[in-house]
Order: structure tokens, then C-alpha cells, then sequence
């Protein structure tokens, strides 16, 4: 039984693994939102917060100008899904703050008996909870810090129905800085994400030999740029550059095209995410200066029978 067990506890870890690299924590490697996964999640120098933007760079928040509420959801191949719920808040002076749980989980996994028998099913799910802080200095340079407490489970692990659960906590820090030009807007953006992040496991609720294992995250880190032409201030680019601790991550672009009919926005928007090409569209209605966005974005994965669809909602009040 304990060796079916093992084997099926294994096969989990891996699925948010796929695509995003095979190391712990991957499900906080996976885009947050529709807009940043249509802009190849290319987001680490965005010139103003957009009510997601603590997960990219927690130092854009000193950008907040109004109270926002996001949530966002994503279906992936595999039975896989993510999402998202936060708000974020201006604070006194340039700075601001941002509250954020990210979730993901899979459902329907069979157990199975010594003689391969399914006798019933389970799920796993991993979960993020942040506190993001964001700082506009004198100098003009934007900080920011993030801090989070990590938790999965596999709820009703083996024949008894215990659980088993891992715990951790990881930090993010960024800096950011904008500059304005005849050539039009520039914002610059550096984060290190996930440092000292890891799940730490334990087992003493389904073996009589309980034991703990630790599985560390790596920590990656991201440069980028954020330009806003002046012969066109409706089209933003971005770019950027990851790595890891184990080396190169990947580049990633993104280009977004705004147009205007009466109180509405709306948008069209195309990345590159490494080789994997992504695209969404998005929509923004003023009533009264309040404002609600909606977006979608659709991407590509070479893996399972369905591609990732990313929803988005924001009210901004």
C-alpha cells in the first residue's frame, strides 16, 4: 500500500512541474493574471501598478493610487488549475500595499489497492499567502519587498484518510526606476523571487516511521524594461530577461495596444514567453472613476489535450 502511495505522491509534485521547470514551487513560477500572461509575463518594470503587480515586482506598489480588488483564474492541461485573489491599497506618500492568496490543485486522483483496485479518489493543492509592501524613495528609485508563507496538502492521503501537509516561507525583493524623455517613458525593473523559499514535509500522520523532507524552490531573477513610445502613448513594450539559480531562464517580450471609445478601454496583447507564444485581449469601463477590468488570455503548451486559458477580473475604487 505505502509503495502505491509513494508512487502516486510523486506523480503530483511533478504535475505543476511541467512546463515551468521541475523543481518545488512551480506553481509561483506560472503567470498570476490574463494580462501578464498575454505579455509573456514580461511584467518586472511595469511603469504603473495594475492590481497584480506585487507577484511581478512587490516595488511597483508605490504606484497605487486607488483601492483595487483582483481575482483571476486559470485552466491548464491535465487537470490542473490556478488562481488568484488580492487587494492592493495606497498608503500615505508614494507607497502601497498589497494582501494576495495564489492557489493551485489538481482533483480526482485515484487510490488504488495492492492488487492496482481504485477504492477511491483525492486531490493535492498548494497555496501562497503574501504581504507585499512597495516604497518610492527620494532618489526616485522604487523599492519593494514581499513576504509569504507557503502551505500544501494532500488531503486523505492513504487508506485511513489522514492528510499530509508541508509548510515554508520564501521573500521577494525589487527595485524599479522611471524615467521620462522626449523619446517617451522608460521604467527599469530587477526582482529576486522566492528566496529561501521551500516546503518542508511531514509525514507523521501516515507512517509509523514519520519522516520530513524538504523540498527548496529555486530563486530566480529578473531584469527588465517598460517603454512607452511618445509618437504613441496608447502602445506599451516590454521586455525582460530570467534566470535562476541554476542558470538561464529565458526572455520574455510582451506589446499591448489601447484604444478608446467613449468610457471604455480596450486592449490587444501579444508576448513570447521563451519559445511559447501567448496573446489575450482585455477590456476597461469607467463609470463614475470607477473602474472594472476584465481580460482573457490564450497560450500554448506543448503537453495535454487543452491549452491555457487565463481569466481576470479588477475593480478599482
Amino acid at each position: 500500500m505505502k509503495v502505491y502511495i509513494i508512487i502516486i505522491f510523486g506523480f503530483i509534485l511533478s504535475l505543476f512541474a511541467t512546463t515551468d521547470g521541475s523543481k518545488a514551487g512551480s506553481f509561483l513560477r506560472y503567470g498570476m493574471d490574463a494580462r501578464g500572461e498575454a505579455l509573456g509575463r514580461a511584467l518586472v518594470a511595469e511603469y504603473k501598478d495594475t492590481g497584480f503587480s506585487a507577484f511581478y515586482n512587490p516595488s511597483v506598489l508605490s504606484t497605487v493610487e486607488k483601492y483595487s480588488l483582483s481575482s483571476s483564474y486559470r485552466s491548464l492541461s491535465l487537470d490542473r488549475n490556478l488562481g488568484h485573489v488580492g487587494i492592493s491599497i495606497p498608503l500615505r506618500g508614494e507607497a502601497g500595499v498589497s494582501l494576495n492568496w495564489i492557489y493551485g490543485y489538481t482533483t480526482d486522483f485515484n487510490k488504488r489497492d495492492n492488487d492496482g483496485n481504485i477504492y477511491d479518489i483525492f486531490s493535492y493543492n498548494e497555496n501562497m499567502f503574501s504581504l507585499s509592501f512597495g516604497l518610492k524613495l527620494k532618489t526616485g528609485l522604487r523599492f519593494g519587498i514581499t513576504g509569504k508563507y507557503l502551505w500544501a496538502r494532500v488531503p486523505e492521503f492513504d487508506y485511513t484518510g489522514e492528510t499530509v501537509n508541508a509548510t515554508g516561507i520564501a521573500a521577494d525583493l525589487g527595485i524599479s526606476y522611471q524615467k521620462e524623455t522626449q523619446f517617451g517613458d522608460f521604467s527599469f525593473g530587477a526582482v529576486a523571487r522566492n528566496i529561501k523559499g521551500s516546503f518542508k514535509w511531514d509525514s507523521k500522520a501516515v507512517f509509523s516511521e514519520p519522516k520530513t523532507k524538504t523540498d527548496k524552490f529555486p530563486s530566480t531573477y529578473e531584469i527588465g524594461l517598460n517603454y512607452i513610445p511618445q509618437f504613441s502613448r496608447d502602445l506599451k513594450l516590454y521586455l525582460a530577461e530570467s534566470f535562476s539559480d541554476e542558470g538561464y531562464y529565458g526572455f520574455k517580450m510582451g506589446i499591448e495596444y489601447m484604444y478608446m471609445f467613449r468610457e471604455t478601454k480596450f486592449f490587444i496583447r501579444s508576448g513570447i514567453n521563451n519559445d511559447t507564444v501567448c496573446s489575450g485581449v482585455g477590456l476597461q469601463y469607467n463609470y463614475n472613476n470607477y473602474l472594472i477590468d476584465f481580460d482573457f488570455s490564450y497560450g500554448y503548451e506543448d503537453m495535454g489535450e487543452s491549452e491555457p486559458k487565463t481569466f481576470s477580473v479588477k475593480f478599482t475604487f
